[in-house]
Formats: structure tokens, C-alpha cells, sequence
């Protein structure tokens, strides 16, 4: 027998007729010859250690014991780890049995270093698992010399497209491997089972056919004709193919993939016939072969999770994972089972080691990435997004999801636009898509592309109220009073009887400018539905812009009693009740009195008393109205309130550097509400003010350990770098998570930052800022800011009127407003201008405001007096000077 010489390392792997048979071209020899010394072999005189391994390897496959040739190939591993023929070889018996995750576990660490040799098996152990993508990645890094090598390919190929649901360029890449002869059997099933894929049962018969008349012992083609038949309803026929089939497959001590699928599918077909005593023999085959105690075990887990008993459900899939580590599909279940039930770390832990973008079911895919985003790991979320929906591109649900992820970041935005146009495409009636879309080209000042969108949502789903709500917003916010009126008579005939449609149309009213109208329409609403929350504030939002405050007040109150928390809307009616009265106490004999007539309420009020107080930094006042609430202390929100005076007293504390004293106070308000993150994040903040830079670094470190990174925590570590005079770190850090994460909470603390160091920047972040939060006070009043310093001074003063529609003693609102409409509109200027001096008479920019608007009304002498008291207060202000001489040569 002649033996090719071996050299000390094989460097390419050599052609094999079979998977595992022969040896060509190495010096291993077979049969006796194994045990002879091969001079030239390696420079040598002793054969290698694990060659009686590998030949016994190959007996135990040739009889089909898998186990055994497996267990000797590990053996001549063990002896020499480095051989990557015997690495190989095994991995050409996992690829025989279907044992495909195996594969991949065995060759991808050595990808990088031997690619020629490992991409080829690697990339046919991707498309076991479904990987297309990751299959087409390695098989590109593959040396494919050999017909067979080329064959294999071409094969992977045709999977890799059928898989991606290309499926006539996948029949032309395997009828490609049939006419050159290449892997014949497996290139044929390739072509049927797309048949099978294009719903073309007839087609797949036919090829099948053709095959098995050179070929009929083929037991997957066979299984896969019988398949093509069942689904043409001709049973009997696909009994005898199957059946062909069973008698056809290899002699194997493991249940090989092709068996079960064929076993599986002949019980079906049966069992339709009426052949329940055939079909059971095939069945119990079947059972022998699962474990049917995890699978029993996994229902009993499933059926938990159903039933609401979820610590029983955990307990069992804990027990399930600890014995099947590699089992996806239990470690997903169990992250899903554990983020329901809050443990969002260990929850998102387990999700994230598991999921895979190309495979995993798109439901698993949803909860990590709504896990990730809550943990602030936006730019993680979208890498699986954007690998999933390269893998399965007409997922609408994944199109959706990674639409909205990329929308988020700045840089992907362009991404997330064409993702969700392609979902529209494949599903133009998902209304919510369009939202998105919408809200998009809303940031982006591009309102005529937000309102074609919203229009096709309302053509196509008009009872989505949400997106009908959006759609009457943006018609308001643009002035488009006529569409407002079609629109209001098409909810009001279209649903008479449902309320979200009526309240709508009662909205669309006021935007159209019949304010009267629209309070009739919602005072009925509210006689009719007094349980509605949305229509009690939206009535009180009315009466408030047509100077009826009392029935604003009692609106907002008759909200709160439909709700919890109470105090936001309690606080607001407490504001407003305030901006028009002139009694000091008038929020204190406000609140009692309501009390009184609503006792329910009461230790409510009680709280909402103790936050205007704090509000007002009356902080004494408020320490002894909390202490006069007595019995109603455990109440949660005199707790809140409590922890609210605490936080303002620490404050206090630190103005006057008192700082020991300042950080107990507010461990003590951290210490009543223990989810506040802005609690826990006091004592930092006041270390930060203090100057002592370590302690406030370990202090924030202690809250992300509990909290994670977010929003407030990166503001806490901007602060940080700012109290050490690095400003443009400390936007930069704060850019950066926002651009990573999109969360608006950390834009008041970049918009700020922004003013200091990145004017180029301040336009951009406040106009994304109001678009996040249309009612936000900061965000609106940031963003009039921003275009008063452009110049742009009515819509400067939009954002202005909104920001008091919110608080109406908003004095930076109040001042700016006064200012932006003094020469449009002095008389209402005089009227915001006043205001602003009545509830601050002793800051100077107010007063020269107040002063100034007086000026041009030609109200010279009283002009004069607020100008010179400003200037009295600071001297040295140039601006104050001019006024005040402009006035002296007026009079």
C-alpha cells in the first residue's frame, strides 16, 4: 500500500469522497497498514498517538455507531488537541447526526485562525441552526477547491437563499450543484423543499421523481416527496413514500434529524387515515427518543406561568437550566418569566447570553430589547435589531422594533425611517407605524409629512385614538382650522356614542376656534362619563384659557379623585388657585376647605398644602403643617411630601454649608422614598456643592449599583466634572448618552450645558426636547428661549403661553412673554409684565421689563419708578441705564 507523505502539521484539509470514510492524501493509513512505521511521515519513526483512535473512529461510523466514533475522536483530541484534522473529523460526525450547536461550539473559536479549513463545515452547521446570515459570512472565508468542497458550498449556498426566502435564486444555486454533479442528494432536497416553500407541493413531486429513479434508496428525498403529497391531500400515496422512506434510512445509534421528521409526519398522515393502531407503534418509536421528562417538566412550567403561579414556573425552569445549560429555549423562557416578575438584571442577563438575532422567536427578541432600553442600553438593542431584521427582512414586528430604536439614536435615525416604511409596505394599515413615523417628521420640523401620515392613519383606522389624538394635535399646533372642522364631523357622525371620539371632536373644536362650542360639548360628556379623567382636565385646561379659574380649579380636583397619584393634579389646581388670588394663605384656606366638602381627599390636600409650601421655600410653615397632619403621616402622600420638605431643608442646609447636617437630611428623604432616584442622588449632589469630589463619586457609584446608568446618574457625573471646571466633558458625556439612549430626562441638565460650551448645539437639543414632552414647563421654556435668541419672536412666545398654561406664576415665562409681545401686543405685554412684578418685585430684570412695557404704553412716570428701583438693585447694569434714559427724555 502507498502512503502520500505526512508532514509535521496538515495545513489544508483533503478531499473525502465520504464524510468520514476516507483519508486521502495523509499518512494515516487503514487496517493493518495503521499499525506499520511510515518512514517520511513527519520525520518520525512512530505513528501519531491518536491514529488507532481515529481508525477505530472510523469502523464505529461506517456500522453507524455515532457514540463510539465520537468518543474515539475525543480520545485522539484529548492526546493531541492541536490536530485539526481530528477537530475535523468530528466535527463531520456532529454535522452527520444533526448535532449542529455542537459544531459551531467546536469551530468558531478557531475561525480566525484557520478560516480555508473551518469556514466550510462551520457555515453547514449554521444553516442546520437557520443561521443564513452568519452561514453566508463564514462560508465566504472558505477555500473551495474540490468538486466536493464546491458542492458543499454551493449547497449552503442554495440554503442560505431558500432560508432568506430568495427562493428562486436558492432553485438556481442548487440546480447549479446538480448539473455539475455536485452533492446531488442534498442539492435535490434543497430544490424540494423550496417547492415546498413556494406552495408549489405538485413541482416538488415532480423533481423529488426525477431524483429517486437513478437514486430511490434517498431517505430525505423520499421523506420530503411524502411531505409534497400529504400537502396535496393524497394520503395513500404519501404512506407508501414515507414508509419507502423509513426503510430507507441508515442503521444509526442516533435518532437522526431525517427519522424523527419522517416518523413524525407518516404518524400524521396515518393518524388522518384512520390508522390510529399504525400510527401509535410509530408514536411510542417516537417517545423513546424524546425526553419526555424535560418535555413534561416544560409544560408543567408553561402551564404555571399560565395559571399566574410564577414562583412555581421559576423554581422548575431553574431546575430545567441547571441540567440542560445549552438549552435556548429555557434559559429565554426563563429571562422572559424573570423580567415579569422584576428581576430585570438577572432577567435581561439570561436573555442577552441567549437570544441570537438570525433565530430566536421574535417575542424573546421584543423583551430584550424593551429590558435593554429600560437598563439604558439602546446601542445593544439596536445591534440585535439591526442583525435580526438582516435575517429575517419581512419581519413586520422586527421592521417596528428596530425602527423605533434607530429613530432614537441620532446617528441611525435615516435607518429607522426606511425600516418602518418597509414595514408600512408589507403592512400599510399598522397605524401605530405611521405614529411613529409621524412623531419623526414632527422632530424634524417637516409637518407636512407628519399630517400625511396621520391622514392615512385616520383613512385607515380611524378609531385608534391614540394616533387620532396626535392627529388633531398637530392640526392645531399648525393652524389647520378647516381639516380641523372635517375632522370633528367625521368623529361626531362616525362614532356618536364613544367617548374618546367625542372628546376628540370637542378638542378639534376649540383648535378650530369655537371655545364655546367645545366647553358645551365637554360639559356634557363630563355630566355623562364623570369618571373620565382625560375629559375633566381637558375641560379645566378650557376654562383656564377663558379666564374661568374657579371651574378650572374644580375641574383638576374632580380629576384627582379619579386617579392616583393624586397630588400632580391637586398641585396644579393648588397653583392656579394661587395665580388668582391675593391672599398669602389662599392655598392653605383653599385646601381645607375642599377637605372639608371632600374628606376622602384630605390628607392629599394636606400634601399638596406642604409642596406649595416647600415651592415656595416657606419651609418652616411647611415642617408645621406636616407635623398638625398627625394620624395621616403614614399616608403615602404625606410621605412624598415629607420627603420633599426633607430634600428642600437639606438644600437649605447646604446653602449655608452646613454640610453634614445637609447630607442626613436628605438620606432621611432617600429614606421615605426609597424609588426615588433624584432622593438618592441628593446626597451626591450636595458632597458636589461641598467640594468633596471622591465622596461624591462613590456616592453616585452606590446609586448606579442599584438604579443602573441612568439618565440621573450620568447628569449626577456631569455635575461632577463641572464642579471640577470640565464643563466640555461633562456635555460631552451627556451628549453622548443621549445620542446612545434617547431618555428626554437628561436634556435640561445638556440643554444647559449646551448654553455654556456647544451653542451650536442649544437649537437642535431644545427642539427635540419639546417634541419629547409637548407640556413639559422646562422644556418649552428652554425651547422660547432658544428661538427668542434667534430672533424668532412669535414662536418664541407659543412656548411661553404653554409654559403658563401649566403654571401661571411661571415668572421667567410671565417676564419673557411680556417681552416677546411688547410690540405686537403692548397691552397684553403690560398684562404679563405685571404680573411677573407682582409675584417678584425685588428682581431687577422684571422689574425693567415691567418698566420698559410701561414706557411704550406711554405710561412715562410709572415707567420711571420700576426703572429706577431696578437699577437701585443692580447699579451696574448698562442695559437698565438706557432704559431708564430713554424715559427721562420721554417725559
Amino acid at each position: 500500500m502507498n502512503h502520500a507523505p505526512k508532514s509535521a502539521q496538515i495545513q489544508r484539509r483533503q478531499p473525502k469522497a465520504r464524510l468520514i470514510t476516507l483519508f486521502r492524501g495523509r499518512c494515516i493509513g487503514i487496517g493493518l497498514a495503521a499499525a506499520l512505521v511510515l518512514p517520511g511521515c513527519g520525520g518520525g519513526s512512530t505513528e501519531p498517538e491518536g491514529l488507532s483512535h481515529i481508525n477505530r473512529s472510523e469502523t464505529y461510523a461506517e456500522q453507524g455507531q455515532y457514540r463510539s466514533a465520537m468518543l474515539e475522536i475525543r480520545n485522539a483530541i484529548q492526546q493531541e488537541p492541536d490536530n485539526l484534522d481530528y477537530i475535523l473529523r468530528l466535527s463531520d460526525l456532529y454535522l452527520r447526526v444533526g448535532a449542529y450547536p455542537e459544531v459551531e461550539t467546536l469551530l468558531a473559536p478557531r475561525l480566525d485562525q484557520q478560516p480555508g479549513e473551518i469556514a466550510l463545515p462551520l457555515a453547514e452547521s449554521y444553516i442546520g441552526q437557520g443561521k443564513h446570515l452568519s452561514a453566508r459570512e463564514t462560508l465566504a472565508q472558505a477555500d473551495l477547491e474540490t468538486p466536493e468542497e464546491k458542492g458543499r458550498g454551493a449547497v449552503v449556498q442554495g440554503e442560505a437563499l431558500r432560508l432568506a426566502g430568495s427562493y428562486q435564486a436558492a432553485i438556481e444555486q442548487f440546480e447549479k450543484a446538480v448539473t455539475e454533479g455536485w452533492q446531488l442528494e442534498k442539492a435535490t432536497a434543497g430544490i424540494v423543499k423550496t417547492y415546498l416553500h413556494l406552495n408549489n407541493p405538485q413541482k416538488a413531486v415532480s423533481e423529488a421523481d426525477a431524483y429517486l429513479a437513478e437514486h430511490p434508496a434517498s431517505s430525505e428525498v423520499l421523506m420530503l416527496k411524502g411531505r409534497a403529497l400529504y400537502t396535496l391531500n393524497r394520503l395513500e400515496p404519501a404512506v407508501e413514500t414515507l414508509t419507502a422512506a423509513v426503510n430507507a434510512l441508515p442503521t444509526s445509534d442516533f435518532f437522526l434529524p431525517v427519522r424523527r421528521q419522517t416518523l413524525t409526519l407518516l404518524s400524521r398522515v396515518l393518524t388522518e387515515q384512520g390508522r390510529i393502531t399504525e400510527a401509535q407503534v410509530y408514536n411510542r418509536v417516537l417517545a423513546e427518543n424524546t425526553d419526555t421528562d424535560l418535555e413534561n417538566q416544560a409544560k408543567s412550567a408553561i402551564s404555571a406561568i399560565k395559571e399566574g403561579r410564577f414562583d412555581e414556573a421559576s423554581e422548575t425552569l431553574q431546575d430545567l437550566l441547571q441540567l440542560n445549560p445549552d438549552n435556548e429555549r429555557i434559559a429565554l423562557t426563563l429571562g422572559a418569566l424573570n423580567l415579569q416578575q422584576g428581576r430585570l438584571q438577572e432577567g435581561l442577563d439570561l436573555l442577552s447570553q441567549n437570544i441570537d438575532p438570525e433565530t430566536s422567536p421574535t417575542r424573546f427578541i421584543r423583551l430584550t430589547t424593551m429590558a435593554r432600553i429600560d437598563k439604558g442600553e439602546r446601542r445593544e438593542a439596536y445591534a440585535t435589531l439591526a442583525r435580526a431584521i438582516e435575517a429575517r427582512p419581512d419581519d413586520t414586528e422586527l421592521l417596528a422594533m428596530h425602527g423605533m430604536v434607530a429613530l432614537s439614536l441620532e446617528d441611525t435615525q435615516s435607518e429607522g425611517v426606511a425600516s418602518l416604511s418597509r414595514a408600512l409596505s408589507l403592512n400599510p394599515e399598522n397605524v401605530r407605524l405611521r405614529l411613529a413615523l409621524a412623531n419623526y417628521y414632527e422632530r424634524q420640523a417637516m409637518p407636512e409629512q407628519a399630517l400625511g401620515q396621520l391622514r392615512i392613519a385616520f383613512a385607515n383606522k380611524p378609531d385608534d385614538w391614540p394616533t387620532t389624538a396626535a392627529y388633531v394635535r398637530l392640526l392645531i399646533r399648525e393652524g389647520q382650522t378647516g381639516e380641523l372642522r372635517e375632522l370633528q364631523q367625521s368623529l361626531e357622525n362616525g362614532y356618536p356614542q364613544n367617548r374618546s371620539a367625542q372628546l376628540l371632536a370637542a378638542i378639534s373644536s376649540a383648535g378650530a376656534g369655537n371655545t364655546e362650542d367645545a366647553i358645551n360639548k365637554l360639559e356634557g360628556l363630563r355630566d355623562s362619563n364623570p369618571e373620565s379623567i382625560e375629559v375633566h382636565v381637558t375641560l379645566a385646561q378650557l376654562y383656564q384659557e377663558t379666564g374661568q379659574p374657579d371651574k378650572a380649579v374644580n375641574s383638576f380636583v374632580a380629576a384627582a379623585k379619579q386617579t392616583e397619584p393624586k397630588l400632580p393634579l391637586l398641585f396644579r389646581a393648588a397653583r392656579l388657585h394661587a395665580a388668582n388670588s391675593q391672599s398669602d394663605s389662599a392655598v392653605s384656606e383653599w385646601t381645607r376647605s375642599v377637605s372639608q366638602a371632600d374628606p376622602e381627599l384630605a390628607n392629599a390636600l394636606a400634601a399638596t398644602e406642604i409642596l406649595w409650601l416647600v415651592s415656595e421655600e416657606n419651609l418652616e410653615t411647611a415642617r408645621s403643617r406636616l407635623e398638625k397632619a398627625g394620624k395621616g403621616m403614614e399616608s403615602t402622600p404625606l410621605k412624598t411630601a415629607e420627603a420633599s420638605l426633607l430634600a428642600a431643608e437639606a438644600q437649605q442646609l447646604a446653602l449655608s454649608e452646613q454640610w453634614d447636617s445637609a447630607v442626613n437630611k436628605a438620606q432621611q428623604a432617600f429614606a421615605l422614598n426609597p424609588e426615588n432616584q433624584a432622593f438618592a442622588l441628593l446626597p451626591a449632589r450636595i458632597l458636589t456643592q461641598q467640594g468633596n469630589i471622591d465622596a461624591a463619586q462613590t456616592a453616585v457609584l452606590d446609586v448606579e449599583q442599584v438604579f443602573g446608568t441612568t439618565a440621573a446618574v450620568t447628569v449626577a457625573r456631569a455635575a461632577i466634572l463641572q464642579a471640577e471646571n470640565r464643563a466640555e466633558e461633562a456635555f460631552q458625556s451627556l451628549y453622548e448618552f443621549w445620542s446612545d439612549n434617547g431618555d428626554p430626562a437628561v436634556l435640561p441638565a445638556l440643554v444647559q450645558l449646551s448654553n455654556q460650551v456647544a451653542n451650536e448645539k442649544t437649537n437642535e437639543l431644545t427642539a427635540e426636547w419639546v417634541n419629547l414632552a409637548p407640556d413639559s414647563v422646562p422644556a418649552n421654556l428652554s425651547r422660547g428661549n432658544q428661538l427668542m435668541t434667534e430672533g424668532n419672536i412669535m414662536a418664541a412666545a407659543n412656548h411661553y403661553q404653554k409654559v403658563l398654561q401649566q403654571d401661571p406664576l411661571h415668572t421667567t415665562a410671565l417676564n419673557n412673554l411680556a417681552w416677546a409681545l411688547r410690540d405686537t401686543d403692548t397691552a397684553r405685554a403690560l398684562e404679563f409684565a405685571a404680573r411677573a412684578a407682582e409675584i417678584e418685585p425685588e428682581n431687577p430684570a422684571i422689574l425693567d421689563t415691567y418698566g420698559w412695557i410701561l414706557h411704550l404704553d406711554g405710561q412715562h412716570r410709572a415707567a420711571m419708578d420700576q426703572l429706577q428701583r431696578a437699577l437701585a438693585m443692580a447699579p451696574d447694569n448698562e442695559e437698565f441705564k438706557k432704559h431708564l434714559d430713554e424715559v427721562r427724555r420721554a417725559l
